[in-house]
């Protein structure tokens, strides 16, 4: 259907970071979509809309899109999809200076990841928290967050997505830069280490461990 190779084409130039082109085929597969109501699937486009918009800076469009997909999804009781927007609204509130909210929502995402066994959206969670322990000057939770996200893309066979990876790359050089090398590849091997229930119990907890800086 032209409507499903729009989407999955959209996915594609969104997967290599061609934003404008991605924009536009999930723009007008969202137009067919929306004219004969298939909701879930309106939904879908949306999610990528909003992907695309993240990516392109554009935060308040982000929001907006993502706004109008999650009422779609819970009114399809889709848990995994609600799972995924939260995972991005988590995101786009920690880019835009709210880190507080992001870890709420992010944790929310978590919460549905681990009640689904999501791990691919279980990953993207940890990524995104670990971004924000950054933020609140909790570098060594952050590097114990990126290992385990890590260690369990390894496990699922999961590389992440070339248009993420700037970005979790230059946050793995803050991490660095703010640790002594023995404090990183310590709390990073404390993360990778961890079973699938230890690592959302640790990425739950609210508590943060004291920050150590590089001498």
């Amino acid at each position: 259907m032209i409507r499903a190779a729009l989407q999955e084409l959209g996915q594609i130039e969104l997967s290599q970071g061609n934003y404008e082109a991605a924009a536009l085929l999930l723009h007008e597969a969202l137009t067919l979509l929306e004219e004969v109501g298939s909701q879930d699937q309106a939904a879908h486009a949306l999610y990528r809309l909003g992907i695309v918009e993240r990516c392109r800076k554009n935060y308040e469009a982000a929001v907006a899109l993502q706004d109008r997909s999650l009422p779609i999804w819970r009114s399809l009781d889709d848990k995994s999809g609600q799972g995924y927007v939260l995972s991005e609204l988590g995101m786009i509130a920690g880019l835009t200076g709210d880190p507080d909210r992001a870890a709420s929502v992010l944790r929310d995402s978590l919460r549905l990841a681990q009640e689904l066994r999501e791990q691919m959206l279980s990953a993207k969670c940890l990524e995104a928290l670990a971004a924000v322990s950054l933020q609140q000057d909790d570098p060594r939770r952050a590097a114990s967050l990126f290992g385990a996200a890590d260690a369990l893309r390894k496990e699922i066979g999961a590389p992440i997505e070339p248009f993420e990876r700037d970005s979790r790359d230059q946050h793995l050089n803050d991490v660095r830069n703010r640790l002594s090398e023995a404090a990183f590849t310590e709390a990073w091997q404390v993360g990778s280490a961890m079973t699938g229930q230890a690592i959302t119990a640790f990425a739950l907890a609210e508590a943060r461990a004291p920050v150590e800086v590089r001498s």
